[in-house]
C-alpha cells in the first residue's frame, strides 16, 4: 500500500517553500520555486499585485507600496502555501 499525498508525493518527501526576506524591500525570494506553476501576490484588501506563471527564484517587488501583502504559492495540484509578509 503506497500513500500519495494531494501534493502527488509521498509523506515525509513534501515539498517546502520559503519566502524571504520578511520584511522585504525590493525583492522576495522563493526557494523550490521550480516546482511552482504560479505566485500570487495580493494585497490586504484582495487585490492582485503581482501574478507569474513560473516564478523565477527572484520577484521584484520595488512597484509596491509599504504594507502587507499575502503571497500564494501554486503547484501542478493547486494552492500550496500562504505567506504573509510585510514591505518596509
Amino acid at each position: 500500500v503506497v500513500n500519495v499525498s494531494e501534493t502527488g508525493v509521498t509523506p515525509g518527501q513534501s515539498i517546502s517553500f520559503k519566502v524571504y526576506p520578511n520584511p522585504f524591500n525590493d525583492k522576495i525570494y522563493i526557494d523550490n520555486n521550480d516546482k511552482l506553476t504560479r505566485l500570487i501576490v495580493t494585497n490586504i484588501a484582495g487585490q492582485r499585485v503581482i501574478d507569474v506563471e513560473y516564478p523565477e527564484r527572484e520577484i521584484r517587488t520595488a512597484n509596491l507600496v509599504s504594507g502587507v501583502y499575502l503571497v500564494n504559492l501554486f503547484t501542478e495540484s493547486g494552492l500550496a502555501k500562504t505567506e504573509r509578509i510585510v514591505k518596509r
